[in-house]
C-alpha cells in the first residue's frame, strides 16, 4: 500500500507503540485485497469484547495499560448481560462483574459504553459519502444502504480503525462494489417490520452477497429498514442494498446500478413472505415460554407501541417477555411511563445484551455446567433472532408480528 508522510510516522512508532501495532495490522488487511491507499475514518462501531470469548477484555485492558485510546467517536457493540438491571434476567453474578471492568477499560479508552447493534439510533449517524469502520451487521447494512456512510464488513480491525483514524480503501469503501447487482420487485403489502425482516431473509438467500435493488416498497419506516436490512445480512452476507428515493446514491434505478449488468429480477409476492416464516418455523408445540421483541434493539416508537398492547394486561406466569432495547431509548420510555406499563404487566425492558449474544448460549451454559437451553420455544417477531436463537441458544422458533407476540405472551401460548 501506499502510505503518506503521516502514516510512514505512525508506523515507525512515532506516535507511540500501539498506533503503530494498530496500523500495521490496516497495512496487512490492506495488502491482502490489493488496497491501494488509507482513508481517514470520522467515526467507528466496534465489538466492545466479551466475557464469553476468553482474552477479549483482558487484551483491552492491556492495550488501555499502555495508554491506548481511540482518535474518533466510537460506540461499542452489545454485550452478554444487562448492566443497568442483571437481577431482571437473572445474569450470572460474575459476567456482570467482568462487564463492569470492561466499562471502566472503554472509559479509560475513550469508547463510549453504547452496547447497541443501532448506534445510529442513539446519535451516532455519519453523513452521506464518509468513510467509517463498522462491526455488526444490522449497523453495517443501515450505515451503507441507509445513511450512505461507506463501510466494510469489518469484524476486530474496527479497534485498530478506531485507535489511528485509518482504513484501507476496499471492498464497499470502492463505489465500483456498492453498485447493484439485482432488482428485487416487492409484490406484496408489508404491514410490518417482521414482513419487511421475511423480505429480507428470502432475498438474502438468493443473492449472497450481491447489492439488491428494491422495487414496490414506498416510504418505509426507519424501524421497517433495520428488520430488512438485518435480515438481509443474516440469510445472505448482504451488506448493502439500494432503494431509489432511499439509498443517498441511488435516487433512481439507473443510478443504482450505476451502468452495473443487472443478475436478474426477483419477484417478492405475500407467497415468499408465508413461506420464508414458516420455513423458520421449527416449534410444534404452540405452547411459548419466552417471548422475545427487539432484534435489532427496539426504538422507542416501537416500545411505546408494545406498552400500548400490554396496558393493564398480564403477562402468562409460565412465559418470560423481554424487549430489548438500548440505554437512550430505554431512559426515554422509562419519562414516557412505558417502562412502567412494561413493568407492571410482568414484561421487562432490557438494556446492553441480546439473547444470542448472552448468557443464555448453549456454549456459554456448557462452560458453567449447566444443562441447556434455558427456554423450550422462543416466538419472536424478528427474523434474525430466529435464525440464531435456535442454532445458538437452542430454542425451538416461531416467528410472528408484534401484535400476536405479545397475544402469546399473555395467554403463554401462540394462536398463529
Amino acid at each position: 500500500m501506499k502510505l503518506t508522510d503521516d502514516e510512514a510516522r505512525i508506523l515507525n512508532g512515532e506516535e507511540g507503540e500501539i498506533k503503530a501495532l494498530a496500523l500495521s495490522y490496516l497495512v496487512k488487511l490492506g495488502n491482502a485485497f490489493d488496497g491501494e491507499e488509507m482513508v481517514d475514518i470520522i467515526y467507528a462501531h466496534m465489538s466492545s469484547g466479551s466475557a464469553l470469548r476468553e482474552g477479549e477484555i483482558d487484551y483491552l485492558e492491556e492495550l488501555a495499560s499502555k495508554g491506548a485510546k481511540v482518535v474518533v467517536p466510537t460506540s461499542s457493540e452489545v454485550i452478554p448481560v444487562d448492566l443497568r438491571n442483571p437481577e431482571a434476567i437473572s445474569a450470572p453474578p460474575d459476567l456482570v462483574k467482568e462487564h463492569m471492568r470492561l466499562l471502566g477499560i472503554q472509559r479509560r479508552m475513550g469508547i463510549a459504553s453504547t452496547y447497541t447493534c443501532v448506534p445510529f439510533t442513539q446519535g451516532y449517524v455519519p453523513p452521506a459519502g464518509s468513510y467509517i469502520a463498522s462491526m455488526e451487521t444490522a449497523a453495517i447494512i443501515y450505515f451503507n444502504s441507509v445513511l450512505g456512510a461507506k463501510t466494510n464488513r469489518c469484524g476486530y480491525f474496527v479497534l485498530y480503525a478506531a485507535l489511528t483514524g485509518k482504513y484501507p480503501k476496499i471492498g464497499y469503501l470502492l463505489d465500483e462494489n456498492r453498485k447493484g447487482t439485482h432488482v428485487v420487485s416487492v409484490q406484496a403489502d408489508l404491514r410490518s417490520p417482521t414482513d419487511y425482516g421475511a423480505v429480507g431473509f428470502y432475498v438474502g438467500s438468493i443473492v449472497g452477497s450481491g447489492v439488491p435493488v428494491f422495487t414496490g416498497i414506498n416510504q418505509p419506516r426507519q424501524e421497517e429498514l433495520m428488520q430488512l436490512g438485518a435480515a438481509l445480512a443474516t440469510s445472505g452476507s448482504v451488506s448493502m442494498y439500494h432503494i431509489p428515493g432511499v439509498t443517498p446514491e441511488a435516487p433512481t434505478i439507473e443510478g443504482a446500478f450505476n451502468g452495473n449488468k443487472r443478475q436478474g429480477t426477483i419477484p417478492v409476492t405475500e407467497k415468499e413472505i408465508r413461506r420464508t416464516l414458516e420455513q423458520l418455523h421449527t416449534a410444534k408445540d404452540p405452547a411459548v415460554d419466552f417471548v422475545f421483541l427487539g432484534c435489532p434493539q427496539y426504538t422507542v416508537e416501537q416500545i411505546r407501541h408494545v406498552a400500548g398492547l400490554l396496558e393493564g394486561r398480564r403477562v402468562h406466569e409460565n412465559t418470560a417477555l423481554w424487549i430489548g432495547t438500548n440505554r437512550m431509548a430505554f431512559a426515554m420510555a422509562e419519562r414516557m411511563g412505558y417502562y412502567d406499563v412494561i413493568r407492571k404487566a410482568g414484561g421487562v425492558l432490557i438494556c446492553d445484551t441480546c439473547p444470542m449474544l448472552s448468557f443464555l448460549r448453549l456454549d456459554a451454559l456448557e462452560k458453567r455446567g449447566i444443562s441447556g437451553p434455558m427456554f423450550r420455544t422462543m416466538l419472536t417477531d424478528s427474523p434474525k433472532q430466529a435464525k440464531y436463537a435456535h442454532t445458538v441458544i437452542g430454542c425451538e422458533i416461531i416467528v410472528d408480528r408484534v401484535g400476536r407476540c405479545v397475544e402469546a405472551a399473555i395467554g403463554g401460548k401462540w394462536e398463529g
